[in-house]
């Protein structure tokens, strides 16, 4: 952040000692702007259905007031995300999303409501591959708990973050933390060459 503060100052030609008042306003600015921006771009960006707290799960909506009690917060509303949010689903594996696949590591969970395919993925193919031909049978007609992101689709699925079972074994999928990592890398790397550009013009 200083160092863009910095090179604006040098282009603007600002004195010295006025780089630094700058760079905390900025920072300021941006403390208190965050929420709102972060608030109007999740409105933009994800459809909200505005719901009542007696609408949601009881044991969420107590947990929720006690801890809202507990540092004197009013109620706020209840905001549902009606597609690609975190969930966790519970109920019994009973097969194979990839019927015939012996290397597919996709599961079927089925609880009291339906059943749904959960997608397995990982950075590499071989490692969902070793994980279909050693893992997936050990857990076929186990109960467990699926934890992941709900995607619609002509038939809707959950994309993993991690299964555990009643036993507490975890099997965790690492592309979300993969995607992070590369697109951070892939973001700073642009802004160094943004960066340089910006100075090579200056120079010039």
């Amino acid at each position: 952040m200083f160092v863009v503060v910095a090179l604006v100052g040098e282009i603007l030609e600002l004195p010295d000692y006025a780089i630094l008042p700058l760079g905390l306003a900025v920072l300021a600015i941006h403390f208190f702007l965050s929420p709102i921006s972060i608030d109007w771009t999740l409105q933009l960006l994800y459809r909200f259905d505005w719901v009542s707290p007696e609408s949601v799960d009881p044991k969420m909506v107590e947990f929720l007031k006690d801890l809202f009690r507990a540092y004197r917060i009013p109620v706020p509303r209840f905001g549902v995300i009606a597609d690609k949010h975190p969930c966790a689903l519970k109920g019994k594996l009973i097969g194979s999303g990839e019927p015939g696949f012996i290397l597919g590591a996709d599961m079927v969970l089925k609880d009291e409501t339906g059943f749904i395919v959960l997608l397995y993925r990982q950075p590499l193919p071989i490692f969902e591959w070793v994980f279909g031909l050693l893992m997936l049978e050990q857990l076929i007609g186990l109960t467990v708990t699926a934890i992941g992101c709900y995607r619609r689709a002509p038939m809707p699925y959950v994309e993993l973050l991690k299964v555990v079972t009643e036993q507490g074994v975890e099997f965790k999928c690492y592309i979300y933390q993969t995607r992070l990592v590369l697109g951070s890398i892939a973001f700073a790397v642009g802004i160094l060459f943004l960066v340089l550009a910006l100075v090579v013009g200056i120079k010039v």
